[in-house]
């Protein structure tokens, strides 16, 4: 049964506008607080995270490994900070709520001057979530230099699919 509705939750018909508001799903499942079991610690290594406001050239993002996530994934995931953050630089974007023009450029003008090495991208599996992934590889294909790409795509559970 559950994977009947996974398998009905991300069908949309072809007119779909991303843009306009989603219904609102509660999710059943009984999650176990692990923050009950061990003192969890945040793994931020930079202030801001917001790719809106932070400057290509800021010196925090002079980190090898870079992590870009829709900003709704930090609250899907539940240990999102020791599974994809520690030890990375990390922008933050959401493509719904924000004019995501200027992002491409934004993204290849920090893998030019940063010595990043690799690119982690956590998005959700909404359709709105679709649009990173095009501009991080674009992104990507610009910026003249090799770089490790890998994308993890969360379902809105919780679960990485």
């Amino acid at each position: 049964m559950d994977s009947d509705k996974n398998k009905k939750r991300m069908q949309f018909s072809v007119d779909f506008d991303v843009f306009q508001g989603f219904n609102v799903d509660s999710i059943d499942d009984k999650v176990e607080d692990i923050n009950k079991r061990k003192n969890m610690s945040s793994k931020i290594s930079q202030w801001p995270i917001k790719l809106k406001i932070v400057s290509p050239f800021a010196s925090s993002l002079d980190n090898k490994h870079l992590l870009i996530s829709a900003d709704c994934v930090a609250y899907a995931y539940g240990n999102f900070h020791n599974d994809f953050m520690k030890d990375k630089s990390i922008l933050i974007l959401c493509p719904k709520a924000e004019n995501i023009t200027n992002y491409k450029n934004t993204i290849v003008e920090i893998l030019k001057v940063h010595p990043i090495e690799s690119v982690t991208l956590v998005r959700m599996e909404v359709p709105c979530c679709m649009d990173i992934t095009e501009i991080i590889i674009s992104a990507l294909k610009r910026c003249d230099k090799e770089i490790n790409f890998k994308e993890v795509i969360i379902d809105t559970s919780g679960n990485i699919i």
